[in-house]
Formats: C-alpha cells, structure tokens, sequence
C-alpha cells in the first residue's frame, strides 16, 4: 500500500499459446488493499496449425468469465496468516466465491471458505468437456482450517440435483509420519447423467481416422514405488446410501479401508443391490520393495442385468453366484499378474445365451 496504483488493460482480442481472449478488461488498484477486477466475453482454445483439420478436436470456449479479487495485507506478525483474501468468479453459469485469511509463508492460520453455486449444471460439462447431460443444480461448500504446518482439516459437501456428498478429512504430522482420517457419506448418488451409450462422441471420427493402436504390453515391467504408502497412516469411512445408473441400482455401500506403515487391508467391504450383494476384502502389504496381494470376493444372487453384458447377449434375466480367493506378489505389475494364483467359482442360475 506504500505505492499507490491504477491501472486498466483492455484489448479486443489477446492471443496467448493458443488462448484466444475476447473483449478483455482488467483493472488492477492499489491503495490500503490490492484489487483486481478481470472481465472477458469470452476464452476459447484456438485449435494448433500443424494439427489437420480432420482429426482436430473441437477446442475448450468457457463463454463471459468475470473475476473479482481482493486482496488486504494484516499488520506483520510473527507467525499466523499474512494477508486476507476475498475472490468471486464467474464462469460456465458457476458462480465461485473464495476467502479467508492465507498465510503465504507457511500453513498455519490459514481459514478459506468455497462456494460454487450454479442453476444449471450442462455448461459446466460443456467446458470440462466430458459428454454429461443437465444433472440439475450445482452446489459446492468447502472449509479449509489449518492450525499449524502439521495439522489441519477440511470439511466438503456437493449436491447434483438430488445427489449429495460430503467428505470430511484431518490430517495431522508427527514424527516425519502423516496420519489421515477421512470419511465420505453419500446419499441418492444418481450417475445417469453420464451414459453415454445413446451418445456419439465427436472423437469418434478422430479416434477411428488416426490410426493410431497401442502395441504395449498389457502389463508393465516398471516397478511399482509404494513408498508413498509406507509414509502415510490412513483410516477412510465410507458409507453410500443409494446409487443409481443405467445397469443397476445400489442400496447401500459401506467400506472401512485401513493404511498402517504400509499395509493397506479393507475387510468385508459390502454392497448390497436392490436384488442380491457383493462382500470384498483385500490386504496388500507394500512394506517391502516385493507387495504381497490377498483379494477375497463374494457375489450372491447378483442379476445379470447387474453386470453390464450387453441384454442381446444374455437377456435380462437369471442371476449370479461367484467366489473369488486370489493372491499374488511381486513389485511390478507384470510380476503381479504372473505370480496370481487361487480359485474362482462362478454359479448361473436362469440365463438365457441368445444368438
């Protein structure tokens, strides 16, 4: 605040690495705090000139984006948050808001407060490109508080139309180590929006033009760096009430996966089907440079139509029993898939194989 300032950039179009900026204006202002007001009409990604017009993909454009940002420096201090911050956006019908104290020399104090809120949730698809349908209503709430440079938590909730999430995490250092507690509740998580099965995807053409296959092997030779797992202590908490798709309708998920010095182990994990339930429990221990894999399933009278095989195949009738007791190690994944050994049982009870 020592240098006051006011400053305004226009330009009818700005071209930056294949960024094309419409209509752009900004201005930036500094008296006791730093202000910056950013309005454009439009982003759009132009598409690169050595790429052939017929296999180029159609380029990101994020319509009008506004942003507005404050930033206000505190009274120095010798530990705690440096300078508060207030940030709201415009973009894709999303409206974002951003603020609370950061402390820009380290972590302790700082408090941030997210909200994204938005009507309509397609023009958010449309510039994150994934090929969605409208699925309702967008609304984010996020509350970051870090307490010290070791410790903090962050607390999440979404809602999608009638779907709601909310995750809730702490984390906490001691002794060069990392321990994290999570848990992740859902309810009436309705996935329809993203089949795609009646869609034709504008890449189809590119995709199928290219000419281009993968000959790799279908298992890697690279080793597998599980020294991330052996860093970290984790307990996660997971209970899903309802999920809904095209292919089949969950009641209830619930999973408690555990991370001890590198032992990752989930027991009994369950989902329970409208017709039918699955049990899965896993333990893969990563404390050596060698993991060692356990994989136990049970599948109980699960339809077929659960399964996803396409009905012309099977029909939609008859269910399924399975058993699966599988194990394996080494430390890449072409040694783990070579190394697998166990049983399989599979039970069909009904089915009808069409031609």
């Amino acid at each position: 605040h020592d240098y006051p300032m006011d400053l305004r950039i226009t330009a009818g179009s700005l071209l930056y690495q294949n960024w094309l900026a419409e209509n752009l204006d900004i201005r930036l202002q500094n008296e006791d705090q730093l202000l910056a007001d950013i309005q454009l009409s439009q982003l759009s990604e132009q598409a690169n000139e050595t790429t052939s017009p017929s296999v180029a993909t159609p380029g990101i454009e994020t319509g009008a984006i506004s942003a507005k940002v404050r930033v206000k420096a505190r009274e120095p201090v010798a530990q705690g948050p440096d300078l508060d911050l207030q940030l709201n956006a415009g973009i894709a019908e999303q409206r974002l808001a951003l603020a609370g104290p950061v402390n820009i020399n380290g972590l302790g104090g700082t408090q941030l407060k997210l909200s994204i809120d938005g009507e309509r949730s397609l023009p958010l698809w449309q510039l994150l490109q994934p090929p969605y349908a409208e699925a309702g209503a967008l609304r984010v709430r996020g509350d970051v508080q870090i307490e010290s440079d070791q410790a903090g938590e962050a607390e999440l909730t979404v809602t999608l139309g009638e779907s709601s999430l909310s995750n809730r995490t702490r984390w906490q250092q001691r002794s060069g180590r990392v321990f994290v507690s999570s848990s992740l509740d859902a309810e009436k998580l309705d996935l329809r929006f993203t089949d795609t099965s009646n869609q034709t995807p504008a890449s189809t053409q590119t995709e199928s033009t290219s000419g281009d296959t993968n000959s790799g092997p279908l298992f890697s030779d690279d080793r597998l760096d599980f020294s991330a797992l052996r860093n970290v202590d984790a307990e996660l908490d997971i209970n899903i009430r309802q999920i809904l798709s095209q292919q089949v309708r969950v009641r209830s998920i619930t999973a408690r996966p555990t991370l001890v010095r590198g032992m990752l182990s989930m027991d009994r994990a369950t989902m329970d089907l409208t017709q039918g339930s699955a049990v899965l429990s896993m333990l893969l221990n990563a404390r050596n440079d060698e993991a060692l894999l356990r994989l136990d399933m049970d599948i109980n009278q699960v339809p077929v139509s659960a399964l996803g095989i396409d009905p012309a195949i099977l029909g939609d009738s008859g269910e399924v029993n399975a058993m699966a007791r599988l194990s394996s190690s080494g430390s890449s994944p072409k040694e783990i898939a070579a190394s697998l050994a166990g049983n399989i049982e599979f039970q069909a009870e009904d089915i009808v194989i069409k031609n």
